[in-house]
C-alpha cells in the first residue's frame, strides 16, 4: 500500500511543479548514468542515493515539451521505484539489481532523445538475443529452451520501460501478453520447436516492426493537471467546510450548556 501511495505522491508532483529549464548537461540524465555505473561497480549504497538525488530531478522535467503522456510519467516513476527497491531487496541477484537500475537509465535516456530507443544497448541486444534464441531453438531440450528464453527475458527487463515510451496501451498489452505466452509454453516440454520458434518471430516482429506501435492517443498534461488539481481543491474545499461546520456546532453546544 504504502509502495502505491509513493508512486501517487511522486506522479502529483511531477504533475503539478512547473518545468524548469535545463542546461546542456541534464542532471536527471546525469543521475541515471552514474547510478547505473555505481550498480555496475557494485557500489549500491552510493547508487541509492543518486536514485534518490535523481527523483529530485523528476518533477523539473518539461514532460509536456518531451511528448510525454501521463501514462509515459507513471511507467518513468514505476521504472524508478523498481530501481531503487531492487538495491534495497536481499532476494535479489546481483544481475536483477543491475537490469533494473539500467532499465531506469535506458528510460531516462529516451525520455531526452525518442529516437535514442532504437540504438540503445540493451535493444540491439535484445534482437541479437532473439535472432541467436530463434535459430538454437530447433532440436534444443527443454532446460536449454528455458535458459535461452531467460536470457531474452533478462535484456527485456533491461529495455521494456525505455520501448514502452510514447507508445499505445493496446501494443503495450501485446506485448506483455505474448512474452506470457512464450514464458508458459517455454515451460512445458510437450511444446514443439516449431510453435515456439514461430511465436518468437513474432515477439520479435511486434517489437521491431509493428507499425501498431505508436500511440494514438496523447492526452494532454494540462487536462491531467487541471482533472488532478480540481480533485485536491474540492477535497480541501470539503474538508474546510465539513470542520468550520463542526467548529460551529461545538460551539452552539457549548452556549446552550450554559
Amino acid at each position: 500500500m504504502w509502495k502505491q501511495w509513493g508512486l501517487t505522491t511522486l506522479m502529483i508532483c511531477v504533475l503539478l511543479v512547473p518545468g524548469q529549464a535545463y542546461s546542456e548537461n541534464e542532471p536527471l540524465l546525469e543521475a541515471a548514468a552514474a547510478a547505473d555505473r555505481l550498480t555496475q561497480e557494485a557500489s549500491y549504497a552510493e547508487a541509492k542515493k543518486t536514485l534518490e538525488r535523481a527523483g529530485q530531478y523528476l518533477p523539473e522535467l518539461r514532460f509536456e515539451e518531451k511528448n510525454l503522456s501521463s501514462d509515459d510519467i507513471g511507467l518513468i516513476v514505476e521504472s524508478l521505484q523498481q530501481a531503487q527497491g531492487s538495491l534495497a531487496a536481499v532476494q535479489l541477484s546481483d544481475a536483477e539489481r543491475k537490469a533494473y537500475v539500467r532499465a531506469f537509465y535506458y528510460t531516462v535516456q529516451a525520455v531526452f532523445d525518442e529516437e535514442a530507443v532504437k540504438s540503445l544497448g540493451g535493444v540491439v541486444q535484445l534482437e541479437h538475443r532473439l535472432q541467436r534464441t530463434q535459430a538454437k531453438l530447433p532440436g534444443a531440450p527443454v532446460e536449454e529452451r528455458r535458459e535461452l528464453w531467460a536470457g531474452v527475458q533478462q535484456e527485456l527487463l533491461q529495455v521494456q520501460p525505455a520501448m514502452f515510451l510514447r507508445t499505445s496501451p493496446a501494443w503495450q498489452e501485446e506485448v506483455t501478453s505474448l512474452a506470457a505466452h512464450i514464458n508458459e509454453r517455454v515451460r512445458h516440454e510437450e511444446a514443439g520447436e516449431d510453435e515456439l520458434a514461430a511465436k518468437l518471430q513474432t515477439f520479435q516482429q511486434l517489437l521491431f516492426e509493428s507499425e501498431q506501435k505508436q500511440s494514438s492517443t496523447d492526452p494532454s498534461l494540462f487536462f491531467v493537471i487541471s482533472t488532478m488539481a480540481a480533485f485536491v481543491l474540492t477535497g480541501l474545499t470539503y474538508a474546510g467546510v465539513k470542520k468550520y461546520r463542526g467548529e460551529k456546532e461545538r460551539l452552539k453546544a457549548k452556549e446552550e450548556e450554559r
